[in-house]
């Protein structure tokens, strides 16, 4: 069926990665690349340095820019100008950021000030490997423009398209979320599989309004295939994921007032701890408006652009 909208691709102006010079944080420097370069969008470098008085989850107020001197840190600014130095030589517009204060209210407060069109970051912190970091959760609870949780890209996917896999649940945020996910994977010129996971009983129903809602979608640039399973929501999405080698999840969050979005969705957390790839969340009114997840109409094919060479970020670890 031939898509309803044009074919549109993801319009980043500012991309935020935020980094606290561990192994994890590492992995989100080569998504941010991934997503920056192809749109031109600059790429902000942030990392945050923990006010040692800052309580209770607020600001101290030192979330100003500080200097060099003023920390007497100096090898912050040099681990800070070595990512901004890799990421420069792969042709991105770079700044690199120094804060002070608490780390989630300064990165989101930092995107909101910049202007930043999308956060990138690691998945946990180097003492709790295995869990989500407070400071990524705070960042995905309190943001307002669409959060990255970055893995490694697989050495094994070569120059095969990126994957993207979108998960739904059929309800008002669909449209959105779904628009979001294909403009994303215009942007990295790759496949997408939306996947719907139904009770048993309503999966044909499912079926058919996923076969509408696919046909009405924007076009794709790669190919755009839509799945309806039964059983468990995080079992079959982990389960589509491994099965077709996605590099990313896109999901959306469903809380949207200042209490809701206290609370991230059991399916989102669950998915965010367990995924072997990058998971992308958008907030619930990027996904029920479109709002902050601008498009752009997609020129007419060229041929295929050459990729960044993501091995000169891979082969450096952060301090």
């Amino acid at each position: 069926m031939t898509a309803a909208l044009p074919a549109r691709s993801l319009a980043l102006k500012r991309v935020l990665y935020a980094t606290d010079f561990s192994e994890a944080a590492a992995a989100g420097l080569e998504v941010a690349v991934a997503l920056a370069r192809p749109c031109k969008a600059e790429l902000h470098v942030v990392h945050v340095r923990p006010a040692p008085f800052a309580l209770g989850g607020q600001s101290a107020g030192l979330g100003d820019r500080i200097g060099v001197g003023e920390m007497g840190r100096p090898y912050l600014t040099e681990s800070l100008g070595l990512c901004a130095e890799r990421v420069r030589a792969v042709g991105v517009v770079t700044q690199d950021v120094l804060l002070q204060g608490v780390p989630a209210a300064e990165i989101v407060r930092e995107a909101e000030q910049s202007g930043a069109s999308i956060i990138v970051m690691g998945p946990h912190s180097r003492a709790a490997p295995a869990t989500l970091s407070s400071v990524t959760e705070g960042v995905l609870r309190e943001a307002s423009c669409p959060v990255i949780v970055a893995r490694r890209f697989p050495a094994s996917r070569g120059q095969r398209p990126l994957r993207v896999l979108c998960a739904v649940d059929l309800g008002a945020t669909t449209g959105g979320t779904l628009e979001c996910a294909v403009a994303l994977a215009n942007l990295l010129e790759g496949d997408q599989l939306v996947l719907h996971v139904a009770p048993a009983a309503g999966a044909a129903g499912a079926l058919k309004t996923m076969d509408a809602m696919v046909a009405k979608a924007p076009a794709a640039r790669g190919r755009l295939q839509g799945r309806v399973a039964a059983g468990k929501p995080t079992q079959e999405i982990l389960a589509a994921a491994r099965e077709s080698e996605s590099d990313l999840i896109v999901v959306g969050s469903h809380g949207g007032g200042i209490v809701e979005r206290q609370f991230l969705g059991s399916t989102t957390l669950h998915l965010l701890r367990h995924a072997e790839c990058s998971v992308l969340v958008l907030p619930a009114r990027v996904s029920r408006t479109g709002d902050r997840c601008a498009t752009d109409a997609l020129p007419a094919p060229q041929g295929t652009s050459a990729p960044p060479d993501l091995n000169r970020l891979r082969s450096w670890r952060e301090p």
